[in-house]
């Protein structure tokens, strides 16, 4: 875990993403954390993914 300290917020591996929707006018994917259960997968707005790689495997879907 890295932290950010510019913004004071953590950092976290991300394994995939599940599932996209579109919220109050917001895209957000459901990620599956690395080492973590499914019960801790959330639902994140597109400028929290930082791994491009993570969106480009998901669109192949």
């Amino acid at each position: 875990m890295e932290e950010l300290s510019a913004v004071g917020e953590q950092v976290f591996d991300a394994e995939c993403i599940l599932n996209k929707r579109l919220r109050k006018g917001k895209l957000e994917f459901l990620v599956k954390w690395r080492g973590w259960s499914a019960k801790h997968n959330s639902w994140e707005p597109q400028e929290n993914i930082l791994d491009p790689r993570l969106l480009a495997a998901f669109n192949k879907k």
